[in-house]
């Protein structure tokens, strides 16, 4: 392989030199000949507008897809979930005085309920 390789390289070497250097023949006449060749090969076998193709069909269609739940799904269950919080914080606010005595009452409440419950079973 590597022998190969240098070859196709110093044969191309020669080529151009003779075509540009010694003025052998004329590379415009040959370019001009093999045209739809010289485009695919400028074009890299349009291995490039392939990948492109790809990326626009698939990359932006599938992030388009994940924007469009991350905005509409997860910020959806998001804001349900900070407005059950603000509502429930704005109803526990209410029963809420900050008076000891209150919170003793509601304690001793809590513990005759319990009470009550385990004798009644």
């Amino acid at each position: 392989m590597p022998l190969l390789g240098t070859t196709a390289a110093l044969s191309g070497l020669a080529i151009a030199f003779a075509g540009y250097q010694r003025r052998s023949y004329d590379p415009g006449a040959i370019r001009r000949s093999l045209s739809p060749l010289v485009t695919v090969l400028e074009r890299r076998w349009f291995v490039d507008d392939v990948f492109e193709a790809g990326y626009r069909f698939v990359y932006l269609r599938i992030s388009a897809a994940v924007g469009w739940a991350d905005r509409y799904v997860v910020d959806g269950v998001v804001n349900a979930v900070t407005w059950g919080t603000w509502s429930a914080a704005a109803w526990l606010s209410k029963i809420q005085s900050g008076r000891v005595q209150d919170a003793l009452y509601a304690v001793a409440a809590g513990l005759v309920l319990l009470v009550w419950l385990a004798s009644t079973r």
